[in-house]
């Protein structure tokens, strides 16, 4: 439901659904929608400018990976990694608090997978 999180400047009319129709009615989308084909680059735009504002900077010539000094986020579309230094764990916090505030966000616990790709943390070692 990520794209739903990124409005549009100008509503957008669009057709009912079959079972919706009444005659001489449309509907006006005020939200990206799936289905859209620019909604995936307005949801982009919208997290990009929400990091930005939190304080973050964008890694050149990478896609998807913004840090500071205390923290770095990693993302695919509605898939957020945080990656920090335990002695910036209460900024990490608080910054994750910001992003639950603005978005609603599920925290999955601890990184045992992203993307289809198997995480192993051996602390110890």
């Amino acid at each position: 439901m990520a794209f739903v999180n990124a409005k549009f400047k100008k509503p957008i009319p669009v057709q009912c659904p079959a079972s919706f129709t009444k005659p001489g009615f449309y509907l006006l989308a005020l939200r990206a929608l799936y289905g859209f084909t620019f909604s995936p680059l307005l949801w982009n735009d919208e997290i990009k400018a929400t990091l930005v504002d939190l304080g973050l900077n964008p890694i050149p010539g990478v896609n998807c990976v913004y840090s500071n000094k205390h923290l770095t986020i990693i993302f695919y579309v509605d898939d957020f990694v945080l990656v920090y230094p335990k002695k910036y764990e209460d900024y990490a916090d608080q910054f994750e608090q910001k992003l639950i505030a603005k978005y609603n966000i599920r925290k999955l616990g601890k990184l045992e997978h992203f993307l289809g790709i198997r995480v192993i943390r051996d602390r110890p070692n």
